[in-house]
């Protein structure tokens, strides 16, 4: 799976993209494979995503050159619509209607609704 994130530490204030790959059988939910081409998750399917988002977003694990890390205050753009704001402890989701590169960094703290 392919998650675009917009990365928030950025000088110039361009928005910065980094493709974030998953291998696929990380997101098997007990023992199902996630249905990638209905667009539709479940909260732990979701949860499974965002997680692996951070964790694959990592130099560490997989480096992009020239790219940093996924870390706080970037947006995580889902294949199934949602954008997801990183926070210091989680995810928060964003309002559908906003555009995801103007909520990057402090300015987005208080624009999502939901946890996860």
């Amino acid at each position: 799976m392919l998650v675009k994130t917009l990365l928030a530490a950025n000088a110039e204030d361009e928005v910065l993209e980094r493709s974030v790959v998953i291998p696929t059988n990380k997101l098997e939910t007990f023992g199902e494979p996630l249905a990638l081409a209905a667009g539709k998750f479940n909260a732990i399917q979701r949860r499974k995503i965002l997680a692996y988002t951070f964790w694959y977003g990592q130099n560490d694990f997989q480096k992009v050159p020239g790219k940093p890390s996924v870390t706080v205050g970037d947006v995580a753009c889902l294949p199934d619509g949602t954008n997801w704001r990183c926070c210091g402890a989680g995810w928060k989701q964003l309002p559908k209607n906003a555009d995801p590169a103007g909520l990057r960094g402090d300015d987005a703290r208080d624009a999502g609704k939901n946890w996860l």
